[in-house]
């Protein structure tokens, strides 16, 4: 496809994220914020470096999609 066709896809704006570790609060009962941290040199604490806000019921569902996918790679390693 070339640079003047439009894609299905969403428009990425941002740099892809690989994130030392993560947080997650709860806000309230149907409300999550999942911090991505990065390690600082100068803080063995990290810092954020980009946090989402979610339903609790879209964590969930993206929770079981990571898991999915870890049962797809062992299973293709397995066969």
């Amino acid at each position: 496809m070339s640079d003047d066709e439009p894609s299905n896809r969403p428009a990425k704006k941002n740099a892809t994220l690989f994130p030392f570790g993560f947080g997650i609060q709860r806000i309230d009962d149907s409300i999550l914020v999942i911090d991505f941290l990065d390690a600082d040199t100068d803080d063995t604490s990290g810092r954020v470096i980009s946090s989402i806000a979610m339903p609790r019921r879209r964590a969930e569902l993206l929770a079981r999609a990571i898991l999915e996918i870890d049962d797809e790679v062992e299973q293709s390693v397995q066969n």
